[in-house]
Formats: structure tokens, C-alpha cells, sequence
């Protein structure tokens, strides 16, 4: 089921199957094709908030037997295409991981990071936040 949530046409689809596989995942959450998320031997581990976007080909892992911990990407966050996030981390509210970083630590709300390991290098206003979402909201 997992190989088929990955490659499912559709994002409604992909949402439907991660959940069936005990990833919890807010509404109006996109998933792009070809993410995976490691959720089969660690059920509840992984956390995605509401109008989150996770693009195409990201990866989410969130198992290793000598660390505990969970993945949870707060509301509003938007995850680049091809990015890795490795557990225990928290993506904050409306945070922006350019595409092609590793988050391998916590990134705080409003924040921009990029690279590899990804590093914080702006904060986002509060207003502009809500005017961009308010431009998007219902796209999903």
C-alpha cells in the first residue's frame, strides 16, 4: 500500500492511503507525486498539519532504532520538491524549506531554510503570510 500511496495519480488519493497507513494529515494538504513517507513500522510518527504542501519527491523518514522522536510539519508550512526531513523535528507554522534541503533539527514558525543541512537564512512577516494564504486558500 505504501508503493501505491507514493505513485497514486491523484493527491486525493495519496492523502487517503498515508492515512490508511497511520500518517495523521490535515485538511487541504497537498502531497505531491512521488513523496514517500516512511510510516510502515512507526504508525502515528509523522504529523502533517492543515494547507501544508509537500512537493514532488520529498522524502519523510521517521525510523531508526537508536532514536525516538516524530515528524510534525505545523499548518501552513510548504516543503521544496526533493527535500529530505529526518526525525525528531518540528516544522513550524507557515515555514518554507527550499527545495533539495535536509532538515535534520527543528525549523521555527515564519522561518525560510535551505540547504543541506537546511539552516534558517530569513524570517517571513505575519502579514504577508495571511495575504498569501488567503490568495491560495482553496486551491486544494
Amino acid at each position: 500500500m505504501r508503493i501505491l500511496a507514493r505513485h497514486a495519480p491523484s493527491n486525493s488519493l495519496r492523502v487517503v492511503l498515508y492515512r490508511g497507513l497511520g500518517v495523521s494529515i490535515g485538511m487541504n494538504t497537498l502531497i505531491g507525486g512521488g513523496t514517500w513517507i516512511d510510516c510502515v513500522y512507526v504508525k502515528g510518527k509523522v504529523k502533517i498539519g492543515s494547507n501544508v504542501l509537500v512537493s514532488g519527491h520529498s522524502i519523510l523518514i521517521a525510523h531508526d532504532p537508536w532514536k525516538s522522536g516524530e515528524i510534525v510539519i505545523e499548518d501552513g508550512a510548504w516543503i521544496g520538491v526533493s527535500s529530505t526531513i529526518i526525525f525528531p523535528v518540528r516544522i513550524g507554522k507557515n515555514a518554507v524549506i527550499g527545495a533539495g534541503s535536509v532538515v535534520t533539527r527543528d525549523i521555527p514558525e515564519n522561518a525560510v531554510a535551505v540547504g543541506v543541512p537546511a539552516r534558517v537564512i530569513k524570517n517571513r512577516g505575519r502579514e504577508r503570510i495571511g495575504d498569501m494564504a488567503d490568495k491560495v486558500r482553496g486551491l486544494a
